[in-house]
């Protein structure tokens, strides 16, 4: 069970970081110093990459890191590394079959998907979101000891990882190593990368 704590608290720090950058939240050494606990024991190369992040951020001012994260991500006219999935599947456009699937599979996850929310449902951080909602409710489940819903989040957090999330995530952060305007996000997106390339998927049941 240790291992799904880690990886909700690795998953819940690394959604934060991939949010517009406030310096309020990553100017400061403590949100970088918990990532590494998380990592420690789960993944070697992820762990060293947090170990950077924070002098990394701290080499520009809150309004240049905002800028950079705007030119990688959102544009204004192309983004360098497009932060959504259907993106990096089938037709490579926004808002396509991939965009359904994703809330569709959330749909019968259970978790409903906010109409009002900024991004669409195939956004990184919303992704992001959605494994750290089948860790924790996986790890409930196993502490409920209900065998049924441990299969259902095993499962899906399986299907999900497996199918989508670990094939488009590569792709993305080679985008942001093609065009390194920024240390900070380059080694965040090696600190991603190697966190999924190290992902374990934690099975509590024999049958």
């Amino acid at each position: 069970m240790e291992l799904i704590t880690k990886k909700i608290q690795a998953i819940n720090i690394l959604t934060a970081l991939f949010c517009q950058p406030e310096n309020d939240i990553l100017a400061g050494k403590d949100i970088y110093i918990h990532l590494q606990n998380a990592l420690k024991d789960f993944s070697d190369n992820a762990f060293e990459s947090a170990t950077k992040l924070n002098e990394l951020y701290n080499q520009k001012s809150e309004i240049e890191n905002l800028a950079d994260y705007t030119k990688i991500f959102m544009g204004p006219f192309e983004a360098i590394a497009h932060p959504y999935s259907s993106v990096y599947f089938g037709e490579r456009t926004l808002m396509n079959d991939t965009t359904e699937w994703v809330l569709r599979f959330y749909n019968e996850t259970g978790v409903g998907y906010d109409e009002e929310m900024k991004d669409m449902p195939d956004h990184l951080v919303i992704e992001l979101e959605f494994l750290y909602h089948l860790n924790f409710h996986l790890l409930e489940s196993i502490n409920n000891n209900d065998l049924e819903q441990m299969k259902f989040f095993y499962e899906r957090e399986t299907e999900f990882f497996n199918k989508h999330f670990a094939v488009w995530i590569p792709i993305f952060c080679k985008k942001i190593y093609e065009f390194p305007i920024n240390d900070f996000y380059t080694e965040l997106a090696k600190c991603l990368e190697h966190f999924v390339n190290d992902y374990k998927i934690y099975k509590p049941f024999n049958n």
